[in-house]
């Protein structure tokens, strides 16, 4: 889920350049269409911008949790803030990356595996 088109067309790119098919990208520019989209369809991960129309920062993240659970999610946020990525990781997202601190693109590619291979380990109660 990425608000901004240009942003988001920058992710996919990354994607298709570092990963190939091994991920399929998909974007929803909203909250309403990403959740709708989480009950249609498996989805393995979601990248989700802290700044959707229809919520700010961790509002976000709890409603994505809340309605699915299973799925693992990494913040993708604008502003370097501690304190929030944080309280993220204690609400239960896998990361919280910041957009333009992620200046080796392959790392998304890898925060992205790490995060669905640990979001299983603990589904399986490996902890």
């Amino acid at each position: 889920m990425e608000s901004n088109p240009l942003e988001a067309w920058r992710f996919q790119g990354v994607f298709k350049k570092y990963a190939g098919d091994e991920f399929q990208v998909i974007r929803e520019s909203s909250l309403v269409g990403a959740l709708r989209r989480l009950s249609l369809e498996g989805v393995d991960l979601v990248l989700l911008d802290a700044d959707l129309p229809e919520g700010r920062g961790l509002a976000n993240l709890v409603r994505v949790l809340l309605s699915h659970p299973k799925t693992p999610i990494v913040v993708l946020t604008g502003v370097k803030d501690e304190t929030v990525a944080l309280q993220a990781l204690r609400c239960g997202a896998e990361d919280y990356v910041i957009k333009d601190e992620v200046a080796d693109r392959e790392a998304l590619i890898r925060i992205s595996r790490y995060s669905i291979e640990r979001h299983q380990y603990y589904i399986r109660g490996h902890y």
